[in-house]
């Protein structure tokens, strides 16, 4: 059977006191070595009103794990995605009979870091 989580990446969480509006990621992760699909869904920019408001650019497809929440973000540390971050938008719980469950993890990647 192919493998088909060709590539890797660290979850990180959000370790800032709950009042701080900038993530701090710097806080132990949340997993490391997590085996997932990272696809490329898109990538451009609209205004909306007087801000700029970036769009889905990733779907990671990959086994679950009980606490992935929107709060974290992916740090890719193997595959052709290699240095990315991804910020986790949102969650999907995907489950099928007969298999285990997955997360669809949507993500806006974060070029500022």
């Amino acid at each position: 059977m192919k493998n088909i989580f060709r590539d890797r990446a660290t979850i990180e969480q959000d370790s800032s006191a709950g009042d701080t509006a900038v993530p701090d990621y710097s806080g132990t992760p949340f997993l490391v070595d997590y085996p997932c699909r990272i696809t490329t869904i898109g990538g451009d920019e609209t205004y909306r009103g007087r801000m700029l408001e970036a769009h889905l650019t990733h779907v990671v497809e990959g086994h679950y794990y009980e606490g992935i929440t929107p709060s974290m973000r992916l740090n890719v540390t193997g595959g052709r995605h290699t240095g990315n971050y991804l910020n986790i938008v949102y969650t999907k719980l995907v489950e099928q009979p007969g298999l285990p469950p997955m997360w669809e993890l949507q993500c806006r990647e974060n070029v500022g870091r």
